[in-house]
């Protein structure tokens, strides 16, 4: 198989460690220093299982390719600047990674593929990164089309979904519950469930969306989001990391789509996101 990651984030580096070992891989990052110190050292991933190393192409340039499956794992923000990029490249499925739910409308290969990634990680540097928690990578055609075929193991268990809309929503709502409030508080995703005034504005929040979007929230009970502030206790979220280090966050692709979808006002959710798009 031949495989194509976008991004030299840590998601990107830690599916590039994976995949090559399933086949050939080339990353495709956006600095031409970051390139060359991949091309020279490869992804150095460290795990609860060790250690590993694995070597990859790295470029700055997407490859044409008809037998490549290309994964865009870079910010959701970046996506529309990728998707135009992409449309003069042959590849056999595109599939996007991103958090929220912009990239519903912008894919429009054959094959267009969604995945929503579940496991943690981060990257230390150009070259290293940490897989922090396993977690699943659930894959499904957005056009009817073929998916990408990853063989699914310990360390990256692959789930294919034929409802992969039904798991976008159900994660952009968990991220919802958890990251602004997590990036406006500067606190790990644990507090949440520790802080006990903290636990009310999510339950409040929580119960606002329920009302909102009451078919997307039947998969999202307050139990599922008090279980993965728990599994993720030490874990900062995205967001919560991109404000402390001053950078562009995904507010508009997370929360900004969600409060575009509906008529409710949601008036704690809309706070944060206010605050957050004060930061800017």
């Amino acid at each position: 198989m031949t495989y194509t990651i976008i991004g030299g984030g840590a998601v990107g580096l830690v599916l590039a460690s994976y995949l090559a070992t399933q086949g050939s891989v080339t990353i495709v990052v956006k600095r031409q220093q970051q390139a060359q110190l991949l091309q020279q050292h490869g992804i150095t991933c460290h795990s609860e299982w060790g250690q590993s190393i694995a070597h990859v192409h790295a470029t700055t340039t997407i490859p044409n390719d008809p037998a490549q499956h290309i994964f865009i794992c870079t910010k959701a923000y970046a996506l529309q600047t990728i998707t135009e990029q992409l449309a003069h490249i042959e590849a056999a499925t595109i599939t996007a990674c991103q958090n929220g739910l912009a990239h519903l409308a912008l894919l429009e290969h054959p094959s267009s593929c969604a995945a929503v990634v579940e496991f943690g990680a981060y990257k230390e540097s150009d070259t290293i990164v940490h897989h922090t928690g396993v977690g699943r990578v659930v894959i499904g055609a957005l056009s009817g089309g073929q998916v990408p075929f990853i063989a699914s193991t310990q360390q990256l268990p692959i789930i294919y979904d034929e409802s992969i809309q039904d798991v976008m929503w159900r994660k952009a709502l968990l991220n919802c519950c958890i990251n602004p409030l997590t990036a406006i508080m500067q606190v790990k995703n644990g507090e949440l469930i520790t802080n006990p005034s903290l636990w009310q504005i999510v339950m409040r929040m929580h119960a606002e969306l329920e009302e909102a979007l009451p078919k997307q929230m039947k998969n999202v009970p307050l139990k599922a989001v008090y279980e993965l502030c728990e599994k993720t206790a030490q874990n900062r979220s995205s967001m919560h990391v991109d404000i402390a280090h001053g950078r562009q966050t995904e507010i508009e692709e997370i929360v900004g789509a969600v409060l575009a979808f509906t008529a409710h006002p949601l008036p704690t959710l809309r706070v944060l996101y206010d605050q957050i798009i004060a930061k800017r």
